[in-house]
């Protein structure tokens, strides 16, 4: 299963709550992901395995580009003066006016 990308993910939220989620969570595996390779590379380095530790370079040039390029999307679109947000509390008390019995 294809993962979204993050400005994906950030065109849909409509709550600061849901966005802070959403961000963290990318952050997380951001820095799980980087800290994942620097482990291996320093691994290659203390064998002296050249090869793995151009590989793990080579990683760690991808995630960089992609990640950082994604950071650009991120920008983009939190800066975004069209886009609206609202407090979780706000939609669920609209919910609720609209669930209400005398609607």
């Amino acid at each position: 299963m294809k993962t979204k990308s993050i400005g994906m993910k950030l065109r849909r939220v409509r709550t600061y709550e849901t966005q802070e989620r959403v961000l963290s969570e990318w952050v997380d595996n951001w820095e799980d992901d980087q800290l994942e390779t620097i482990k291996k590379l320093r691994a290659a380095a203390t064998r002296d395995d050249h090869s793995e530790i151009m590989h793990m370079i080579q990683q760690l040039e991808g995630l960089s580009v992609k990640r950082l390029g994604a950071l650009r999307n991120v920008v983009k679109t939190v800066s975004d003066p069209e886009r609206q947000l609202k407090k979780m509390e706000d939609v669920e008390s609209r919910r609720e006016e609209e669930n209400s019995p005398g609607r």
